[in-house]
């Protein structure tokens, strides 16, 4: 069974619920837990079989591991990001989260602030790093987090309302088209209990 894939007799609302609510991460956690049972060698092994291919490319190495080795979708998806990125986990949150600061650290002070608000008003919510952004979710995403080199960008999703000087048409996110809102922030100061109403409407418009 590919995994995300939904079980026999599951409720379709149980499993999608399951589905949102966990991140990338657990999934690729769960894959390491039991490669070898669902592909039929383990992770290091797979790394030693790949290396000599001259696998290169995501593309490449995905319809190999699909049309060649016969490995579903979702599992050679895992195998190929693995030996793409070193034989290192690919969504592993520390790394991605430590990224975001790595070229910005004079940010982490400002972001700090701003994830305190959010756990401090959002019981259970999760902060999610990805690649592009950090996701704050409440059971589904209702905002994120753009680290730039001279501001913040707090993008959310507020369904449909008016952009004005303070709440911007979102740009340069890199997330789904829904996070179309964005507070840009400049400076620690700005991190405030202003911001709050709009992270409260946008997790009210996204999870009810």
């Amino acid at each position: 069974m590919c995994y995300g894939e939904r079980k026999k007799n599951q409720p379709r609302k149980v499993w999608l619920k399951k589905i949102k609510m966990k991140t990338s991460e657990e999934f690729e956690k769960e894959f390491l837990a039991d490669c070898k049972e669902k592909t039929g060698k383990t992770l290091e092994e797979w790394m030693a079989y790949l290396e000599p291919k001259g696998l290169t490319k995501p593309k490449e190495t995905l319809d190999y591991l699909k049309s060649e080795e016969g490995i579903n979708h979702m599992n050679a998806n895992f195998i190929s990001g693995i030996f793409l990125n070193g034989g290192k986990p690919v969504f592993d949150s520390a790394l991605l989260f430590n990224a975001h600061f790595e070229k910005f650290p004079d940010k982490k002070e400002m972001y700090d602030k701003l994830e305190g608000i959010v756990k401090d008003n959002f019981s259970g919510v999760q902060v999610v790093p990805t690649k592009g952004y950090i996701s704050f979710r409440n059971d589904k995403e209702f905002a994120v987090a753009k680290i730039n080199k001279g501001n913040i960008r707090i993008g959310m999703d507020l369904g449909s309302r008016d952009f004005d000087d303070y709440v911007q048409k979102a740009k340069s996110l890199g997330t789904m088209p829904r996070i179309a809102y964005m507070i840009e922030v400049t400076a620690i100061e700005q991190i405030n209990d202003d911001i709050l109403p709009f992270l409260q409407e946008a997790n009210s418009h996204v999870n009810g």
